[in-house]
Parts: C-alpha cells; structure tokens; sequence
C-alpha cells in the first residue's frame, strides 16, 4: 500500500486538538533586520584609501617575488644539499627552500586578497 492509499480513518487528527498540544506565542528569535551602515575609514578619507591600496600592492608584490624565490630555489639548490637550520637542525635545502618560499607566497597573496 503506498501513502497515497492510506484511509482517512487513519490519519492522524489536527494537531490543535492533541492531547497536550500548546500553541506557541509568535517567534522568540525574531529578525532584528539590517544594522545601519556604518563607512569605512577608506570610503570617508582619500588618503587612507590610497595607504589601503599600496599596502595591498606591496603584499601582491612581496608575493610575487617570494613566487620567483620558489622557481629560483627549485633550480639553484641541489636535492642532496643538506643545511643547518637553527630550529629545526639538520634538513634538506631544497625541501625548506620550497617550503618556505611557497608558504610566504600564499600567505602573502590571501592577505592582500583580505
């Protein structure tokens, strides 16, 4: 029998009518709507737009150069070269080189993007 067959004798009753039933009283988290808008300090003042605006091109532009460091470290540092960093001891140059060069790159470009 599928739930389009289903007899009405069946069916539960209205809910208003339940054994139990309570009617709530309207919504408790009602919607406070939109705050008032409030500007930016960049959309008020024109030399703070223009400090926003060279601080996000020197992030972009500090990233692009770490990018480079990553191609040049790939290229300059041998896989075998093992060097001494003070933190972490004795690890491949290459391997930290990378590591180092393309985590700087990413934080770099996702801070300017913010």
């Amino acid at each position: 029998m599928s739930s389009q067959q289903i007899p009405e004798e069946n069916l539960p009753v209205e809910q208003g009518t339940a054994h139990g039933a309570v009617e709530g009283a309207g919504d408790p988290f009602a919607d406070p709507g939109l705050p008032a808008h409030k500007p930016r300090v960049q959309d008020i003042d024109e030399r703070a737009a223009k400090r926003s605006e060279r601080a996000v091109a020197l992030l972009f532009t500090l990233s692009m150069l770490a990018t480079v460091g990553f191609i040049a470290s790939y290229v300059i540092f041998p896989v075998d070269k093992i060097v001494y960093i003070w933190p972490f001891g004795h690890v491949s140059a290459l391997n930290f080189s990378l590591g180092l060069t393309l985590g700087l790159a990413l934080f770099l470009i996702g801070a300017g993007a913010v």
